[in-house]
């Protein structure tokens, strides 16, 4: 009589990298971690999950800051929604911000600045160490930021409701995206300022494990 041999299937976890298009809707239990297979908590590590959106939290100087844990080749779209949790305020420098880069020299970040003085939306980029800022004043405690490649050439647009705004671009060239981030940034000690995010998307880009 032959042997019978029950196969027990293991449960497979989130794939990684995921395939493109991927987004992420930071849904889980209040006050969890973001799932550590696509996240890495860092800076001031706050980040937690609440009413399915993650919040960021800064309570002194620095950033708390959510990092995507592969990299990006060739073109690539990355889209995400943002909220000021905290709102303006005239005592601090703050930022609710999205930023991508090759290396800390070769990077674009794109935010929204809390503070009342400068109520900017600024795109912010940094070729071999050189930075250029295009900014514009926007009250807007919500939105949505885009970041784009395309050849060569790396755009940042932003939308508060009446459609995307590209805030600039320039030539940082091709190669490939090592980190990924969502951040709130302090300038101050002074109050404890949070935003959060929701809908990360990835809709073009070569995943890089």
């Amino acid at each position: 009589m032959p042997f019978l041999f029950k196969v027990y299937n293991e449960p497979e976890g989130p794939e990684f990298p995921p395939s493109i298009p991927w987004t992420e809707t930071f849904t889980g239990t209040d006050g969890s971690d973001p799932n550590d297979v696509y996240w890495t908590k860092s800076g001031q590590q706050n980040a937690q999950i609440q009413n399915n959106e993650v919040r960021l939290t800064c309570t002194t100087a620095g950033s708390d800051l959510l990092a995507l844990n592969y990299g990006l080749g060739g073109d690539f779209i990355i889209t995400v929604d943002w909220s000021m949790i905290s709102g303006f305020s005239s005592s601090s420098g703050w930022a609710t911000l999205m930023q991508v880069q090759v290396d800390n020299n070769n990077k674009i970040t794109i935010y929204q600045s809390g503070n009342t003085v400068d109520p900017y939306i600024v795109y912010a980029t940094w070729l071999n160490g050189s930075r250029q800022n295009n900014l514009g004043p926007t009250w807007n405690t919500s939105g949505k930021f885009r970041v784009r490649r395309v050849g060569s050439t790396w755009y940042g647009d932003y939308d508060i409701g009446g459609g995307w705004v590209n805030k600039g671009s320039r030539n940082i060239g091709t190669a490939d995206i090592t980190h990924i981030s969502l951040q709130a940034s302090n300038w101050s000690t002074r109050p404890t300022r949070t935003c959060s995010f929701d809908n990360f998307t990835i809709t073009q880009g070569t995943p890089i494990g």
